[in-house]
C-alpha cells in the first residue's frame, strides 16, 4: 500500500474507533533535519490535524534535541 492509503486507512481506523489520545514516546529520537525525520514529522503533524484526538508527546530533554529547531520546528513546538 502506498503511504497515503496507509494514512488515510489509520485515520478511517481511529476516527470510527473514536480514539480521543494517541500517546507518541521516545519523541527525542526524531530529528527533522534527517530525510525519514522529517518525513516522520511531517506524518505526525498530519495525522494530528486529521484525527480528533489530542496528542501527547513524551521524551527526555526534548529542549536538547533538533526537534524544535528549523523549519519544522516551531509547529512541532
Amino acid at each position: 500500500m502506498p503511504q497515503t492509503q496507509i494514512t488515510e486507512a489509520v485515520c478511517h481506523t481511529y476516527i470510527q474507533a473514536g480514539v480521543l489520545l494517541v500517546m507518541i514516546d521516545e519523541i527525542h529520537r526524531l530529528n527533522p533535519r534527517t530525510t525519514g525525520g522529517a518525513h516522520t514529522a511531517d506524518l505526525l503533524k498530519d495525522l494530528s490535524e486529521r484525527i480528533l484526538a489530542t496528542f501527547v508527546y513524551a521524551g527526555i530533554n526534548v529542549t536538547d534535541t533538533p526537534l524544535f529547531a528549523g523549519t519544522r520546528g516551531p509547529q512541532l513546538a
